[in-house]
């Protein structure tokens, strides 16, 4: 959930459990308080890479928020996704990764498998062009 107004109230939804005492957001301030040892954190999700530009600062967001918690790298997408070619192109992207394929080359021939897939309606940019791979390329 990105509020480009409100940037603090800016997180993702863990959990729709109505019986959780907590309100299953994980805000950014909350991101930010974590202590992660992660070379690659994955927000798949419509939008995740925007956030607000501020004079000094750069871009405030989400994957801001896990490079203070310790993220080396954050992929992030920066407009709407399908659903199901976004599933497509993840479920690549992770199979590169276990193949010990760098997170950018990883990413990048998980375009090309949508480019080059049976699905000719993903070859088109709107469905792989979104997803972006900030910080390290390890």
């Amino acid at each position: 959930m990105i509020d480009e107004q409100r940037l603090a109230r800016s997180g993702i939804a863990l959990s729709m459990n109505g019986s959780s005492k907590e309100d299953v957001v994980l805000q950014m301030g909350e991101i930010m308080r974590l202590k992660l040892d992660a070379d690659l954190v994955t927000l798949s999700a419509c939008r995740t890479g925007l956030g607000k530009l501020l004079n000094g600062e750069g871009m405030v967001g989400l994957s801001r928020a896990f490079f203070y918690a310790g993220a080396k790298s954050v992929v992030v997408s920066l407009w709407n996704v399908n659903d199901i070619a976004s599933a497509e192109l993840m479920k690549a992207f992770f199979r590169n990764l276990n193949k010990g394929i760098s997170n950018d080359d990883a990413l990048r021939d998980a375009k090309l498998t949508l480019i080059n897939g049976r699905q000719r309606t993903w070859r088109h940019p709107y469905f792989w062009a979104p997803f972006v791979l900030a910080g390290t390329y390890k």
